[in-house]
Order: structure tokens, then C-alpha cells, then sequence
């Protein structure tokens, strides 16, 4: 496992299977939530967003889900690193997660894959 730093300093921790791109950075900025909003990143992988939305000054509810437990398990672990009490990682499958939680904003960066046809 490997540490990224962002601009303020929260460590992300990234692997093979689980990191980001520059598409997650541009949706967390065009997202643009405000400190005390309530919001949720839905298949957060490594927690990129959150974590973006952390760095730049967002202190109010997040919740991240992900059907990886393994990407779960990295998103916890930078939340611990970083001393992080505002996110909320979930893993869970989107297909049957329910919650009664009203969001001010949420977040889906779908997935990329490289090359022949996902079924």
C-alpha cells in the first residue's frame, strides 16, 4: 500500500486495485460541498472524495460507500491515519443499501475498465 498527500495534507492510501484518478479530483471540485453539509460518495474505492472533501474543509456527515470490502478496509485505515470522525465508511451494495439519511449532495464516480465487455 501506498500514501498519496493531498494539497492539505490528508493521506490517501492507494493500491493496485484500489487508487484514482484525475476524473475523481475534478468530480470531488465540481461537487464543491460546503463544511457542514451532509453528504455521500457512492462507490468511493479508496475514499478519494471524501478525503478531497475532508482536505479542502468539509467537517459536516459523509457517508462512503463501497462493495469492496478490501477498498473498505483502505479507507478506514487512511481515516485512522488521518484522525478523520466525519466519514463513515459503508460497505455495502448499492443494488440493496437503504438508509433514511437526507443528503445535500452525493457523489458517483463510476467505475473505468480497460478494454473488452463488462456483463
Amino acid at each position: 500500500m501506498q500514501t498519496e498527500t493531498l494539497r492539505n495534507g490528508t493521506k490517501v492510501l492507494v493500491t493496485h486495485n484500489h487508487k484514482f484518478g484525475a476524473d475523481a479530483l475534478f468530480l470531488a471540485h465540481f461537487a464543491n460541498v460546503r463544511r457542514a453539509e451532509t453528504v455521500a460518495d457512492f462507490g468511493t474505492g479508496c475514499g478519494i472524495i471524501p478525503l478531497r472533501w475532508h482536505d479542502r474543509g468539509h467537517r459536516g456527515a459523509c457517508i462512503a460507500v463501497e462493495i469492496s470490502a478490501a477498498a473498505i478496509a483502505q479507507l478506514t485505515a487512511a481515516i485512522a491515519e488521518n484522525g478523520i470522525d466525519h466519514i463513515t465508511p459503508v460497505c455495502a451494495d448499492l443494488r440493496t443499501w437503504k438508509t433514511q439519511t437526507l443528503f445535500d449532495v452525493i457523489t458517483c464516480n463510476p467505475p473505468y475498465f480497460t478494454g473488452g465487455i463488462v456483463s
